[in-house]
């Protein structure tokens, strides 16, 4: 037990905060050279947890290996960066393939943790579609049924139905 903070889930979105936080303030000046090298130490902490850690295969592993796979896209300096892609990429594969239904539905049945895969899904496919990385043609259609489902769900007043742990 590493208990909460290294979590799996915790850690993926985590990671995915860094991210951003990078790709929005890295240019600032305020930034000193020693705190950028902080961050790039945190990003690969967090990575590698991720690489020695799976979490329940369910949508938490879709979040974690989304995290895991644009971090090995976005960071090649690091050594491990291709291997991060690679097994973040198989696990999102293997994972979308059992978790989505051939309608486009999550195996949860929650509108709130289909969101939340199809949010990493859809963060996934843009890192790779900016650093022009190949995805299955299976995956691109998964990925179009499940923002279709998703959208099917939504009532005219923009809200979902409280089914399963969407409460």
């Amino acid at each position: 037990g590493a208990g909460p903070t290294w979590e799996t889930l915790t850690t993926a979105w985590r990671l995915r905060e860094w991210l951003w936080m990078i790709g929005l303030a890295w240019e600032n000046p305020s930034f000193s050279d020693h705190t950028r090298i902080l961050m790039l130490r945190s990003i690969w902490e967090h990575a590698r947890s991720l690489m020695d850690h799976q979490g329940h295969p369910n949508n938490w592993i879709i979040v974690e290996s989304c995290a895991l796979a644009i971090t090995g896209l976005l960071f090649p300096q690091f050594r491990e960066a291709e291997n991060w892609f690679k097994v973040g990429s198989d696990r999102i594969f293997r994972h979308v393939e059992k978790q989505f239904f051939a309608d486009g539905g999550h195996f949860e049945i929650s509108p709130l943790y289909h969101s939340i895969c199809l949010n990493s899904l859809i963060e996934f496919r843009s890192a790779a579609a900016f650093k022009s990385a190949d995805m299955p043609a299976a995956f691109d259609s998964r990925l179009r049924k499940a923002v279709y489902f998703l959208a099917s769900l939504k009532r005219p007043n923009g809200t979902w139905p409280s089914i399963n742990d969407s409460g």
